[in-house]
């Protein structure tokens, strides 16, 4: 076997697939099933895919392709290797209420949370936003962002609440400092 097709497995009832080392070639919504699929492995061995923790890579992880449509857990985390989480890789998903994106992620491809029926919050993580549970406007400016990397910028954060929950949180980045005309 070099290769899983489009709806290999749907209306199969099997909870683990285990893909060997020979297949290559894996298509959209070929690891779909009857609701029931709970992990993926990868041989270790595979040229072209992995697993990490029963949700399907390619082998670098830098995609996300497929989380089990069943997997147990209401809320993931998407590892920080990841780029690019791929068409259809939450597709079904009948567990899961929320979704951690860390900030790396630079591409969602489409439908990628198609039919994830209890999905409601798919949250982006940037880790140099200081907890800011007030209604306060924060600014951070260059060496005070806590994140080195944004050392160059500047970042505008606030909250929007309701009631004494945060209901959205908006960030703004730009230059450090601005280079005006004399």
């Amino acid at each position: 076997i070099t290769g899983i097709g489009y709806d290999a497995f749907i209306n199969k009832n099997i909870t683990k697939i285990t893909i060997p080392k020979s297949v290559v070639e894996i298509d959209n919504d070929a690891l779909i099933g009857k609701g029931t699929i709970e992990h993926i492995a990868v041989d270790s061995e595979n040229p072209k895919f992995k697993d990490i923790d029963g949700v399907l890579f390619t082998k670098s992880g830098k995609t996300l392709i497929q989380y089990p449509e069943s997997r147990p857990g209401t809320e993931y985390t998407v590892p920080n290797t990841t780029k690019t989480i791929g068409s259809f890789s939450f597709n079904h998903n009948k567990n899961l209420v929320t979704i951690n994106v860390p900030e790396g992620v630079e591409t969602i491809k489409q439908q990628a949370f198609l039919n994830a029926k209890n999905l409601k919050e798919i949250k982006t993580i940037i880790d140099n936003i200081d907890d800011n549970s007030s209604n306060d406007v924060v600014f951070t400016i260059g060496e005070e962002n806590l994140n080195e990397k944004y050392s160059d910028y500047s970042i505008i954060n606030t909250n929007y609440h309701i009631g004494n929950g945060v209901v959205a949180s908006v960030s703004v980045l730009g230059p450090e400092r601005m280079d005006y005309a004399k």
